[in-house]
This record gives structure tokens, sequence and C-alpha cells, in this order.
């Protein structure tokens, strides 16, 4: 449970090794830290990322750790704002906030237009590139930060 002083939650979306197939990877978001400040969060992001030592719940049997690629990462407020959004990379790259209504409004845009792609994709079968897409306009929303943060 966090204390009062941490309003800062830090989740990273990424790949994990499913527990009972290590070689098929699933989609999962870790909630990895919480912290008092921005700059700590992105610190303690940091040393997790050359570390390589992400929170991964323990397998059911607890024989082995399963293994955690980092996709993206998003850094929230205590009301659940965005805060800050990035991908990794060899290092994390943090993602240009938009601040500009007619900004925002062309990604939602263009965001709303993938998603339209998507459900089309999947209506023909068609799953990795639905999943492409889908990681396409999932990319466009770590630029949309909450107002308050901008």
């Amino acid at each position: 449970m966090a204390s009062q002083e941490d309003i800062f939650t830090v989740q990273v979306t990424g790949l994990m090794q499913h527990p009972e197939r290590p070689q098929s990877l699933r989609e999962e978001t870790l909630t990895v830290c919480e912290t008092a400040s921005v700059t700590e969060a992105v610190q303690r992001l940091k040393v997790m990322h050359l570390l390589g030592d992400w929170p991964v719940p323990e397998t059911p049997s607890g024989q082995c750790r399963r293994a955690f690629f980092p996709m993206t990462v998003m850094i929230y407020d205590i009301q659940d704002n965005k805060v800050l959004g990035g991908r990794f990379y060899d290092e994390i790259v943090w993602a240009q906030p938009v601040t500009l209504a007619s900004e925002r409004l062309s990604l939602e845009k263009q965001q709303q237009q993938l998603c339209q792609s998507v459900v089309l994709e999947q209506g023909w079968q068609n799953t990795q590139a639905a999943r492409v897409l889908w990681h396409e306009a999932h990319l466009l929303s770590l630029h949309m930060v909450s107002p308050c943060h901008q």
C-alpha cells in the first residue's frame, strides 16, 4: 500500500513468458513502482531497465522466473492522470507530450483510424496485422498526457 507521499505510479507494458509455455509470449502490464516525484520514478525505471530487474509475478509453482521484455511505459499521478510516456530501446525514449488542442485532435483521429483498421483486420482473421496496428495506436497514446501535466 502506498503512503500519502507516493503520488506517481509507473506502469510498464511488455511481453512476458507464459508460465506453462516458455516459448510463448503474451502482453502484460506491470506496476513497477510508486514514487514521490516524476524524477524519482524516471531514475528507478532507468535502474530497473539497466539491470533487467522487473517485478515479475512468481509462477504458480514458483520454480523459475519468467522473462519480461518491456515495450512502453506510462507514469500516472495520484488522480490517475497521464504524466509522461515512453518506449524502451537500449535506453528509454520519452514521448514528446502534445500541448496544442489541434495536435491532440489529430492524434486522436489517427488513433481512431488505426483502431477501425484493427477491427477490419480482425474480421478478416488477420491477427498479426491487427496486432501491429493496435501497437501503433498504443504508441500514439504515449504522447497524450493530462492537460494539467503539459
